[in-house]
């Protein structure tokens, strides 16, 4: 395949920086750049879920694309960079492999990276394959039509799932062989509009909907599951005995719901959630505990019209110039990817920096780099038609500038 990048670093029309890095000598073509990554396959259309760094100091990208006509949801799409940001190489998954379901997850030596997807040709059974040039698969599930799936912290696999006309959320935990060592099933009612919601979300038509597996540590997981008509987020330990969670957030409809949930330690966490109308709450420090029952309103935040409405938002923790803080990550209402930087401690905005202008953006994922600096990867579009992906990367100097008060 002929593949290209276009490297617009020195137009500001796309990037707002701070300061002209062409005056700094010192600067080394890894340490900043842009990058948007055009493809002369025209009927395809690339979206970024995830970006990490590896050993060599280049970029792996987890995404999807659409346009295949080996399936109806769209595939699994790897991407390797060089250092730069040169492209390195892809892989676009053919007719089996669909739907990535999890992020970038490193591996128990910490060598390299896995991730989830589903299997098309086998009831979207999720499948975990090594993050390489030509994927391994390492293990297959048997757990169908699963929706997320992420590592816990003692190192097994959680999964969310949702059997077509069954009525029932699957919640389940894996081992690293494959094996499902248990298994939750959680009554809805309301089957018949939660499978047209399912069937959106699994062909990316519209909204997705906003997935959810996490643990505070030990058993006790937190996940989304339906209820009563709702997207709820429910925690418990499946072991344990009884089919009620130990504690739940009801949503308010189908639309109103957590988006983003990250544990911060203990019972406190930083979210995310939608108002019914989609504008978007940031709840930095919320205290949930994991018996506890609320709605998706007790948690009071900062509404932000600014943002797209529904928008996908990626929380992460960091530490960046020896300060603990949030990261939240996501688009604007006018076409821009925006980083909000939070202290973890107080909750209080620090600094707000903006990606991207005059093409409409959208957010990916973040990751920091080995450099001390920070990349965003991100989707745009060429000629206002082609939807590709894009990489900015900033230096330690200028990451570091934004979490100073």
């Amino acid at each position: 395949m002929n593949k290209f990048w276009i490297n617009i670093l020195l137009l500001s029309s796309l990037l707002l920086y701070a300061c002209d890095i062409s005056k700094n000598k010192e600067v080394k073509p890894e340490e900043v750049f842009v990058k948007i990554y055009e493809n002369n396959q025209f009927d395809r259309s690339f979206t970024p879920l995830d970006i990490k760094q590896t050993p060599d100091g280049g970029y792996l990208i987890l995404g999807e694309y659409t346009g295949s006509a080996f399936s109806p949801y769209p595939a699994v799409y790897l991407m390797k960079t060089q250092a730069d940001g040169r492209f390195e190489w892809e892989y676009l998954a053919q007719d089996n492999y669909v739907t990535p379901i999890s992020e970038l997850l490193p591996t128990a030596d910490g060598s390299s990276y896995e991730f989830f997807c589903s299997a098309q040709t086998d009831s979207l059974k999720p499948v975990r394959l090594s993050a390489v040039q030509t994927p391994e698969q390492l293990a297959k599930y048997n757990i169908i039509r699963t929706l997320t799936a992420n590592k816990l912290a003692d190192g097994n696999y959680g999964f969310v799932a949702y059997s077509q006309n069954s009525q029932y959320t699957t919640v389940a935990k894996g081992n690293a062989s494959g094996g499902v060592l248990n298994s939750k099933q959680y009554y809805n009612q309301d089957n018949t509009f939660i499978e047209e919601r399912i069937d959106r979300h699994l062909r990316r038509i519209r909204t997705p909907l906003p997935m959810l597996m996490g643990s505070r540590g030990g058993n006790d997981l937190f996940f989304t599951a339906f209820r009563l008509s709702n997207i709820t987020v429910m925690s418990d330990d499946l072991s344990a005995n009884g089919s009620e969670p130990k504690g739940i957030i009801n949503g308010n409809s189908y639309d109103a719901a957590i988006s983003a949930m990250v544990n911060i330690s203990g019972n406190t966490f930083a979210m995310a959630r939608y108002n019914a109308d989609g504008e978007n709450v940031f709840i930095t420090r919320a205290e949930v505990a994991p018996n506890g029952t609320y709605t998706n309103t007790s948690f009071k935040g900062n509404i932000l019209p600014e943002l797209s409405k529904f928008a996908r938002v990626i929380i992460k923790k960091a530490t960046i110039a020896q300060r603990n803080v949030l990261l939240y990550f996501t688009d604007t209402k006018n076409g821009q990817m925006v980083l909000f930087i939070y202290d973890e401690t107080t909750g209080a905005l620090i600094k707000t920096r903006y990606f991207g202008s005059s093409n409409t953006f959208q957010a990916g994922n973040l990751t920091l780099t080995l450099d001390g600096g920070l990349a965003v990867v991100g989707k745009t579009y060429v000629a206002g038609r082609f939807g590709r992906i894009c990489l900015f990367k900033l230096t330690a100097k200028e990451l570091e500038a934004l979490v100073k008060p």
